[in-house]
């Protein structure tokens, strides 16, 4: 009995431990992603070419195929067009992690 139970203890503690390289893991990668944003948004905003913002981002830790749909995004996407460095990189790396804001609601 007492086996099944610290058998049953460890399984949870390592199902914790699981959940939180994640946990971890994700923010990682959502933390590296709005740092591209921001690397890419700052390379627009100087007047540089798609390439040069590419290569700056090179070593940066993510897949060559999310580091070309950042700058894409970035370069070519109408919706951030405004959205400069700093501001934009704060904001894909929140909702990377936590997801898109909540829609409002319309008032009753």
């Amino acid at each position: 009995m007492k086996t099944i139970v610290v058998a049953g203890m460890l399984a949870l503690a390592s199902w914790g431990v699981a959940a939180q390289d994640r946990q971890s893991e994700r923010a990682a990668f959502c933390g590296k992603l709005g740092s591209a944003y921001q690397v890419a948004a700052g390379y627009r905003d100087q007047g540089q070419d798609p390439k040069d913002a590419q290569n700056a981002l090179a070593g940066i830790g993510l897949p060559d195929k999310v580091i070309k749909d950042t700058i894409n995004n970035v370069y070519f996407n109408p919706v951030f067009e405004r959205a400069r460095g700093a501001y934009l990189g704060r904001e894909v790396g929140f909702a990377c992690i936590y997801g898109p804001p909540k829609a409002f609601e319309p008032l009753k």
